[in-house]
């Protein structure tokens, strides 16, 4: 079977070298033609330190040369947040599928009018949420789905970490939304699946004790619906165990703590106060394989839709409203003037 041909567009996003060192050993189904080197930016980068080695074994192209070419199947855009929305701009000229890095941009009309002439051209589109092909976490959707915890009355899911230091906390002060519009995207986009649009969005986007003023590292948004309230937040100060999601709901609850680990099998608790589904009441304890790859999952369905082997899958409306109430979230725009856009 031939390879889908695929070039990545850029080598600052946080999550760059975990693409491009994912797309190398998915050999079998990616050919990498080359990469476009983005390090001339003057936007704001993640202070990590990155080994830019892992790009060194593939052509590096200019974005002149990647326009010209035709033989171009996939392009991953992996530049600084700044930089996403206008790059996936350019590179929606040339029709080819597109796996574009998070999040959606700091205003609702660009990303808007990008993933609706997407959808108008039928162009696969593929946001970078990490947490989408998680198996944990897409059993939860699919409890909630199929009522096994009942109603769903409370969500809590947490992004915090603690990494980076005063270095981070500077480039989170880059973004008028804070650590809010930079990592909660990944859990709005998780909760939107099974709860849909909610009625109103209320945020507090804080600054931790001894944090370099502005940086907005500690923040919290709460997404009401009818009957539950889900809220979402990160904080870069935290020593806890992982990152952390409960789902609470009429007929029981079920708490996944760390969300993710690629080294050890992930666990999760359903606790239910009576038989639901195929599961009796009680305490029960889940196990989920470690993924052996973050990205894989989701590179994998991309290709095959490049491939005509499944259909499009349809997120063109889901990632804008993703980004509508990743915006609201961060406070950079209203909820009650745009939740009806969609």
């Amino acid at each position: 079977m031939e390879k889908i041909r695929v070039v990545q567009y850029g080598v600052t996003h946080e999550h760059a070298v975990g693409k491009i060192m994912t797309l190398q050993k998915m050999s079998d189904v990616f050919e990498i033609i080359g990469v476009i080197d983005d390090r001339a930016t003057t936007s704001p980068r993640h202070p990590k330190v990155v080994d830019f080695s892992h790009f060194d074994k593939f052509p590096l192209l200019s974005p002149e040369e990647f326009f010209r070419r035709n033989d171009v199947e996939l392009v991953l855009i992996e530049v600084t947040n700044a930089d996403i929305v206008p790059t996936a701009q350019k590179c929606l000229a040339k029709g080819i599928a597109m796996h574009m890095e998070k999040p959606g941009g700091e205003e609702i009309k660009p990303f808007d009018d990008l993933v609706f002439e997407c959808e108008r051209r039928q162009i696969p589109f593929q946001m970078g949420f990490m947490l989408r092909a998680n198996p944990a976490m897409n059993f939860c959707i699919d409890a909630v789905r199929k009522g096994i915890i009942g109603e769903v009355f409370e969500v809590y899911a947490d992004m915090n970490h603690c990494y980076g230091g005063e270095d981070y906390a500077e480039y989170l002060s880059s973004f008028r939304g804070g650590i809010m519009y930079n990592l909660c995207c990944h859990f709005i986009d998780f909760i939107v699946r099974f709860m849909g649009k909610p009625d109103n969005i209320y945020s507090l986007l804080k600054t931790s004790a001894n944090s370099p003023a502005n940086s907005l590292n500690n923040c919290i948004a709460l997404l009401e619906y009818p009957h539950a309230v889900a809220s979402v937040r990160a904080c870069s100060k935290d020593h806890g165990l992982g990152r952390r999601l409960r789902i609470a709901g009429t007929k029981g609850v079920i708490d996944l703590c760390p969300t993710e680990n690629l080294n050890i099998p992930l666990r999760l608790e359903l606790s239910l106060g009576e038989d639901s589904g195929d599961y009796p009441k009680g305490r029960h304890v889940l196990t989920f394989p470690p993924m052996s790859d973050r990205y894989a999952p989701q590179l994998l369905e991309l290709a095959k839709i490049i491939r005509g082997e499944i259909p499009n899958v349809d997120f063109y409306t889901h990632d804008r409203l993703v980004n509508h109430i990743n915006l609201a979230c961060s406070k950079l725009v209203d909820w009650q003037d745009v939740k009806d856009l969609l």
